[in-house]
Formats: C-alpha cells, sequence, structure tokens
C-alpha cells in the first residue's frame, strides 16, 4: 500500500500544479522561495537536510529530512506568508502513536493494520492522520486527537483502477482547482460522463469537486461528521416538524457557484428512508 500511496502522491503533485524549486541535497536559501518563508523555515528547522521546495500558487511545501525522519511543511500567503501545518512521517507508528491512539484503533478496528500514519502539527491543533488495512476489507483513514478523540474518518470504496493518471487532466481543470483548494492533499481524479472529479481532503475532510472540461467549477461535496454535528437551527426544526422521530444518519455541505445547501439522509426504523436536500434557512431545494 505504501508505494501506491508515494505513487499517486508524485501523480498528484505533477497534476495539481506544484512546481519544484530544487533538488539539492540542502538548499533552504533557494532564491526562488520569498525571504520570509526561508527565514521562518531556518528559524523552526535550523537541522533541516535534503530540502525540497514546492510552490503551488499562495502555497509553499518543503520537503526535508531530520533526525532521520522524514518532514513536509507548509506555508500560505494571505496578507504575509505564514507557516500552517507541518507533518511528519511515523517510521514506526505502533512505537511512536499515543497509547490513547493506539487503545481506538484497537478497540474500533481489532484486526486491523497502521499501514501508515502521519503527526500533524499546525497552528489550530495538532492530530494523527492514520491508514488502516485488513485483508478483505477496504482501506480506512482515522484523523485523530493524541487523547484518542477521533476528528473524522473514512473508507477508501475506490481501487486505483478507477482512478485516472493527473497527468492527462486538462491545464484549465488543475489550474481552477488549485485556485480553490490550495491546501487539497491526497487528491485522486476520476472522469465521469464528460466530468473531471477529484477526490481529497481539505483539513482533514473528505471533498468531491467536479469540473468541466475547461476548467468550470459545477459543485464540491464535503462529507460531514454527524457526530457533534450542529446544525443550523432552521434546519433541525424543519426536520423536527416533517420527520418526527427520524434520525440523521449521514451530512453532506453541498456548493455551487450559485448556490450553497446540505445534503442530509435521515432514516426510522421500518420506516422509508428520507433525503433532505434545505438550505441553511431551512428553505428546500429543487433539483
Amino acid at each position: 500500500m505504501e508505494k501506491r500511496i508515494l505513487a499517486v502522491a508524485i501523480f498528484t503533485l505533477m497534476a495539481i500544479g506544484f512546481t519544484s524549486c530544487s533538488k539539492e541535497s540542502s538548499n533552504i536559501f533557494d532564491p526562488s522561495v520569498p525571504e520570509e518563508v526561508r527565514a521562518d523555515f531556518q528559524s523552526r528547522f535550523p537541522n533541516a537536510k535534503r530540502v525540497e521546495w514546492g510552490i503551488r500558487g499562495n502555497i509553499i511545501e518543503a520537503e526535508f529530512n531530520m533526525n532521520s525522519t522524514e518532514y513536509d511543511a507548509w506555508f500560505e500567503k494571505s496578507a504575509t506568508w505564514q507557516w500552517i501545518r507541518t507533518e511528519i512521517n511515523l517510521r514506526n507508528p505502533n512505537k511512536g502513536l499515543p497509547q490513547a491512539i493506539l487503545n481506538y484503533i484497537s478497540i474500533n478496528y481489532p484486526g486491523w493494520r497502521i499501514s501508515d500514519a502521519d503527526q500533524v502539527i499546525s497552528p489550530k491543533g495538532d492530530y494523527y492522520e492514520i491508514e488502516l488495512e485488513k485483508n478483505g476489507e477496504y482501506d480506512v483513514t482515522i484523523f485523530i486527537k493524541d487523547d484518542g478523540t477521533l476528528l473524522y474518518s473514512f473508507t477508501d470504496f475506490d481501487t486505483d483502477n478507477d482512478y485516472i493518471q493527473p497527468t492527462v487532466l486538462p491545464q484549465a481543470v488543475i489550474t481552477q482547482f488549485n485556485k480553490l483548494y490550495p491546501k487539497a492533499i491526497r487528491v485522486k481524479w476520476e472522469k465521469d460522463m464528460g466530468l473531471y472529479e477529484a477526490e481529497f481532503i481539505d483539513d482533514y475532510q473528505r471533498c468531491e469537486a467536479l469540473f468541466r472540461e475547461d476548467g468550470t467549477w459545477v459543485s464540491t461535496k464535503i462529507e460531514l461528521r454527524v457526530m457533534g454535528l450542529v446544525l443550523p437551527t432552521a434546519i433541525t426544526t424543519y426536520i423536527s416538524a416533517n420527520y418526527p422521530g427520524y434520525k440523521i444518519d449521514d451530512v453532506n455541505l453541498i456548493k455551487t457557484p450559485s448556490d450553497e445547501y446540505y445534503m442530509i439522509e435521515l432514516e426510522k426504523g421500518a420506516s422509508p428512508d428520507a433525503t433532505l436536500l434545505i438550505r441553511a434557512d431551512g428553505t428546500l431545494v429543487t433539483i
């Protein structure tokens, strides 16, 4: 699995437009990287070795090695360049993960193997991204805090054969995707009925975005974790009045160039399931 992930990552970088600045063994002072980024990087990682820089719009990524460990540091430009995250690859996750996380996995995924794990450090909070696999099962990725609190999880129901090589994507699609989702990671592409679909992770949320061949953005579906989710009051009021006794089974946030609404799946015992398309103000969406 690790080899597959590496291959996907390589194709992803090629497709989503990262421009490699350097492949020298240690080039912290690459002239194409802004001075404030280089200064911030050097202050944070003074012992970095084999630094490679990549630029994608307003995102700069540095891949490097430190203390025999692989790192990725991300910087984003808003008003000024700011560090936004660092990913640390855990070479031996069974020893490097907090016990609370190992306990969570053993209870909720008995018999599963940890195939890859990264510690993510960011101004918004730290967490771990862990990939799990088990023979006969689809792969699972969890995003979890060091105390065992699950942030998000998803199952990858697709296989490698479902995806297209990002190198064949139209440049207009790549440009528009980069503009909308510069921080996207683990990007995979499919083509269906003339539309290009990107599956990716953005701030540990699983997303699917559709584009036309000319780069026009059609829509984005964002999977929302039901547990702990607080829906707008107008929506919960509508559900209580029109679907008494139903519980929420699944929620997605749908964004289009002209609208934004929730797609909510409801269920109730032996009653037929219901799917609700509703805006934050409680008005229904007709498709």
